[in-house]
């Protein structure tokens, strides 16, 4: 049964109770397509549509492990009601905390589809952290990933009043009072839970907050940046939109941590969206193995922050030194090569591909990049931080072309974005479809669109402060 799908309604551009809705970002200024639809219903639409496509799968004791879209629907539906069995209400804060995993995913959309708020947690983060998050959200269930975080969390637990119970995920946990992942799941196979479910569904609005995102706390406590239902799937559908990503056929890795705006959107909502198979790296992916999964998968979007893409370039450039005589010669001339097509392509974006082109690409590029597990990879992106102009011109001697994205948790990740047909090194680029970007007579960048937030979580002051006296959203950062 397909959930009730429904808009509260509001007046109000921005909040900062659980409880409040919003009204949509609509317009002639930011124009868009696409109607309002909650998480649940568009999961519930991509399991029918294509219910056999693999959406998870993730290695473990040498064996792939493999989740269609139907076995993860019932997966999450199963998790919801094994929540709502724990006493979980609306509104009610569900924290995550460590490593991407399956069983990460389907406690984060188990949670929504329960009327819960989930909320990630850095794998880093001390106790002190996770109990000011916890706190801040309403904590009433807690997953950890392994003992290790266990213990963060059992140190905190009696200063955590609203907590009712902790999930282990990997692995059987030693304390009785904590559940393991099978032990959870079986809570939600009760039949009578079906009907509790379907109550919570009936109440889900796509105008009312669905996800929660910390931000890093830099200049003080973490704010709790609250993300409707509408924001992450108008944006998921957006992005994928703005990549011409053909569903059925693509695939990602996930490796970057799930507490990020960047990953909850590329990881989770893109690939229920277009139907992606995601395949998940080991908790040790920035330590070295990441390109054995890259090899398996074989992604056809790559995303990454700067430091890996800088970690690929330290490491390619490491074993290109033991290289000599005529290969080596072969791997300089291609890489020339590979600078001077691709640098041209920025003002001749559909120049044909020359003869020079074609050699180097089949003696060094295509050879290259089946390395690193790219051989099918059309899209390369980076965001979070400024990629240097030296690994940007690095890889595009090796045909591979980073595009930069710009944005913010407060905009649901992406903002403005390259493409393969539009991109400039050192540039973020355009504004993705439906979104907006102004800069103001000081320099700041300013936003708009149905992917802005709603506001942070009780703390109406900084929400205020946030936006302009015309609605946008004010970065903090200089654009021109």
């Amino acid at each position: 049964m397909k959930p009730k799908i429904s808009l509260v309604p509001s007046d109000r551009f921005v909040v900062s109770s659980i409880d409040d809705a919003v009204k949509l970002r609509t317009g002639s200024e930011v124009p868009s397509n696409y109607d309002p639809i909650s998480i649940p219903q568009l999961l519930e639409e991509t399991a029918s549509e294509a219910g056999y496509i693999p959406a998870l799968r993730v290695r473990r004791n040498g064996d792939l492990i493999t989740w269609t879209f139907r076995d993860y629907l019932k997966d999450v539906r199963t998790a919801a009601k094994a929540m709502l069995k724990c006493g979980l209400e609306e509104g009610n804060g569900v924290c995550i905390l460590g490593f991407n995993s399956p069983e990460w995913f389907i406690a984060d959309l188990g949670a929504i589809y329960a009327g819960g708020i989930p909320s990630g947690i850095y794998p880093t983060n001390n106790p002190d952290s996770c109990k000011y998050i916890a706190s801040h959200c309403h904590c009433t269930i807690m997953f950890v990933e392994n003992q290790e975080q266990l213990q963060k969390i059992q140190s905190i637990k009696t200063q955590l009043p609203h907590l009712r119970k902790i999930i282990q995920y990997i692995g059987e946990p030693t304390d009785p009072d904590v559940l393991s992942w099978n032990a959870f799941i079986s809570l939600g196979t009760e039949p009578e839970l079906e009907q509790l479910l379907e109550i919570s569904l009936s109440k889900i609005a796509a105008n009312k907050c669905c996800h929660l995102v910390y931000t890093s706390g830099t200049t003080g406590n973490p704010k709790g940046v609250m993300l409707s239902h509408d924001n992450i799937t108008f944006t998921a559908k957006n992005t994928g939109e703005h990549y011409k990503l053909k569903e059925k056929e693509e695939r990602f890795v996930s490796y970057l941590p799930l507490s990020h705006i960047a990953a909850v959107i590329v990881d989770i909502f893109i690939p229920i969206t277009f139907k992606v198979t995601v395949y998940f790296a080991d908790k040790n992916a920035l330590k070295g193995t990441l390109t054995e999964t890259l090899r398996e998968c074989h992604p056809t979007l790559f995303f990454g922050v700067p430091r890996v893409y800088e970690k690929m370039q330290e490491k390619i450039m490491g074993a290109s030194k033991s290289t000599k005589g005529l290969k080596k010669h072969i791997g300089r001339w291609a890489k020339k090569t590979g600078y001077r097509y691709n640098k041209s392509l920025i003002t001749h974006p559909n120049q044909d591909k020359d003869i020079q082109y074609k050699v180097a690409n089949k003696v060094v590029f295509q050879k290259v990049k089946a390395l690193l597990g790219f051989d099918k990879c059309v899209h390369f992106v980076s965001s979070g931080a400024p990629l240097s102009i030296e690994t940007l011109e690095y890889f595009m001697s090796l045909d591979i072309l980073i595009m930069e994205l710009y944005g913010m948790s407060e905009c649901c990740g992406p903002h403005t974005a390259n493409t393969l047909r539009a991109w400039k090194p050192g540039k973020v680029g355009r504004d993705l479809p439906g979104f907006l970007t102004k800069i103001d007579k000081d320099g700041e960048i300013h936003m708009k669109g149905r992917n802005i937030f709603m506001g942070y979580l009780n703390d109406s002051i900084s929400t205020d402060d946030a936006f302009t006296d015309d609605g946008f959203l004010k970065s903090g950062d200089l654009g021109i």
